[in-house]
């Protein structure tokens, strides 16, 4: 791979995702945040972020049914990295 092929990954085959969430998160009587509300928060925000990814990133195979049920195999193979890191990454190739 060269670096031309690599920029076009980076620039055209990545799935920029980004997310700006409110929300109000009740506390503890000790005046601090309710932790398990805040990791409930947390993973609905990604989940809501990344959701439209589903079909592009999850393989399914599906088995013969047998009576009313089917077996499925769900595969997923793929690489999440943060976007400070995607930069460097970027232009450290686009500088070779």
């Amino acid at each position: 791979m060269n670096k031309e092929e690599i920029l076009e990954v980076l620039e055209e085959d990545v799935f920029h995702v980004v997310i700006d969430h409110k929300s109000a998160v009740n506390i503890n009587n000790s005046g601090t945040l309710n932790e398990s509300k805040l990791d409930r928060e947390k993973k609905l925000v990604l989940h809501n972020a990344i959701d439209y990814l589903s079909d592009e990133l999850i393989r399914t195979k599906q088995y013969y049914p047998m009576e009313d049920v089917a077996d499925v195999d769900f595969k997923g193979d793929f690489v999440i990295i943060k976007r400070k890191d995607y930069n460097l990454f970027k232009l450290f190739i686009e500088n070779l």
